[in-house]
């Protein structure tokens, strides 16, 4: 009798015996049989949760996830307190379509270990697939903080940085993600080419449009560093400057393109440099507001108007700002440019003539939508206007 309990192993042996084989990478199928034959047996000192949370683990290899799911729930039953089961069950629920629940038990594996990197990694892979990069970051960079060598956390990261027009970060990740073992380098590297060339740079030259910026804010250093900033760090500025967005949810595009232009258009609207005119106007109203605009640059007298007063009543909208700025640009060699930001408004601004020819900005003849920047009175329409 003592040769044979000596022979044949118990529940306890085994199990031991079946997560070291987990631990070397061996068969799943084999692990997950010697773990159910151990339960048979009759396990009682070697932790259930753990048992359990071991089988779950070898049916998600698999991709078993239904099978991988009520493990981890027999592993929650045992212990609710097992961060790894926690986290793991949810990325369960996830991958079986039910990431909301899934985001649940995420967080309830950070109440039970606040230092649980996998969970705060997957916290920023639901926010990543949910188009939310700037949340996806801040959690993915926890669990680098946490777990530097987390190698599918630096992948991630990268395709976040991707999208939110941060090439070169997204880059940099890319090379820390290879160096912690991650596997796909090449079909990352193609992810993140394809995400940056399907959202090109709405400002085809960089430079062109900080040297606008730099012209309309008359060197506001604060406001120029910022657009920089942006421009060529997105996340770091978001980062920085988290206390003046609204949201979070930017897309890429957004962040590429129209964050730069806005900062640009909330400079000029706080310094009442920007006019915006709604297609509805009252004309009269439009007058003395395109006035008042053009009063922040030259000393102009009220007669310089009055044909326009009189005449309003033969106006459009659009003619008559057309007018107006052909007959500025004429008499003082100021430019009213419109600057496009969306389809209900002009957002009109003004610019010596002499800075608008020096700049040659790329944008003056082009119908790209959001960013085109164009001077209203063009050689074609003051001739028009000459001749009325």
């Amino acid at each position: 009798m003592f040769l044979k309990n000596l022979f044949n192993k118990n529940g306890d042996q085994l199990a031991k015996e079946a997560i070291d084989d987990y631990s070397k990478s061996r068969d799943e199928f084999a692990v997950i049989e010697k773990l159910q034959k151990a339960i048979k047996l009759g396990i009682k000192y070697y932790p259930l949760d753990q048992v359990y949370l071991h089988i779950g683990a070898s049916y998600f290899d698999l991709s078993l996830h239904e099978k991988a799911k009520e493990a981890y729930e027999k592993a929650y039953e045992k212990n609710p307190n097992n961060s790894s089961v926690v986290s793991n069950l949810g990325l369960s629920y996830s991958l079986l379509g039910m990431p909301e629940k899934a985001l649940q038990f995420y967080f309830e594996a950070l109440k039970v270990n606040p230092n649980h990197s996998f969970a705060y990694h997957n916290i920023g892979l639901y926010y990543y697939e949910n188009g939310k990069c700037f949340e996806a970051l801040e959690y993915l960079d926890k669990a680098i903080e946490i777990k530097p060598n987390l190698a599918v956390a630096h992948a991630v990261k990268a395709r976040c940085l991707s999208y939110i027009g941060d090439k070169k970060e997204a880059l940099k990740y890319l090379q820390s993600a290879k160096k912690c073992g991650f596997d796909n380098c090449d079909g990352l590297r193609k992810d993140i080419d394809s995400v940056c060339n399907s959202h090109p740079n709405l400002f085809w030259n960089k430079e062109k449009f900080i040297e606008l910026s730099t012209i309309l804010s008359n060197n506001d250093l604060d406001l120029i560093n910022r657009i920089e900033l942006v421009i060529e760090s997105p996340y770091l500025f978001f980062k920085e400057n988290e206390d003046i967005f609204f949201y979070k949810n930017f897309t890429s595009f957004e962040i590429a393109n129209i964050l730069p232009l806005t900062l640009l258009l909330d400079y000029l609207h706080t310094k009442n440099l920007l006019l915006i005119v709604e297609q509805d106007n009252n004309l009269q109203s439009l007058i003395e507001n395109i006035k008042q605009l053009v009063r922040k640059f030259i000393d102009i007298d009220d007669e310089f108007f009055n044909e326009f007063y009189t005449e309003q009543s033969f106006y459009e909208v659009d003619d008559l700002i057309i007018s107006i700025s052909s007959k500025i640009k004429l008499v003082f060699n100021l430019e009213i440019i419109d600057i496009w930001y969306n389809e209900a408004q002009l957002l009109l601004t003004v610019i010596k003539t002499d800075d608008w020819k020096k700049l040659k900005y790329p944008f003056s003849e082009t119908e790209n939508g959001f960013g085109r920047v164009r001077c209203v009175a063009t050689e074609e329409t003051i001739k028009n206007f000459l001749n009325s």
